[in-house]
């Protein structure tokens, strides 16, 4: 089983933002054969969004949308104390790359290199990190930018 989601902040609604989710939409359905998400924030609006697709049947890649803050994505052997741990970080008001390294130093099985993170947060611009570990499936990698993190693995080469 397949399966795509798309998840935003209320006002991304009210913005007129249908452009923005069917070009995710479309971006994610050409990679059904790989594992890859997107977080996003505009700094202008607020507005924080998320994105994620998996072909493996019965994983998890979770999104925690933060309003007015950010949004943590852990994907690759999810487990919910890290994402508790980034969302607590987060609320606390803990930089993106400072969340990262506190994840791979505690993680809940000691064993980060199976893990794979994207943060973004509404603090300032260029306020994203991101990191997969070396044991996710290949290939794998991450790529971030100003506002938005993109981490995938089992993607079938770097030129995805």
């Amino acid at each position: 089983m397949r399966f795509i989601y798309l998840c935003f902040s209320p006002k991304l609604n009210r913005l007129g933002s249908n452009f923005f989710k069917k070009s995710v939409l479309l971006f994610f359905i050409n990679f059904l054969f790989s594992t890859f998400s997107i977080v996003a924030v505009d700094q202008v609006s607020g507005t924080v969004g998320s994105a994620g697709a998996s072909c493996i049947s019965g994983s998890v890649i979770i999104s925690d949308i933060y309003p007015g803050l950010g949004a943590v994505h852990t994907q690759s052997y999810w487990h919910s104390s890290n994402q508790e741990l980034a969302g607590d970080m987060m609320i606390q008001g803990h930089s993106p790359s400072y969340i990262i390294d506190q994840l791979v130093l505690n993680d809940v099985s000691n064993n980060p290199s199976i893990r794979q993170y994207g943060i973004v947060t509404l603090l300032s611009i260029g306020s994203q990190d991101a990191y997969t570990g070396e044991n996710c499936f290949d290939w794998k990698g991450h790529k971030v930018g100003d506002n938005y993190s993109i981490q995938g693995n089992i993607l079938l080469s770097s030129d995805i």
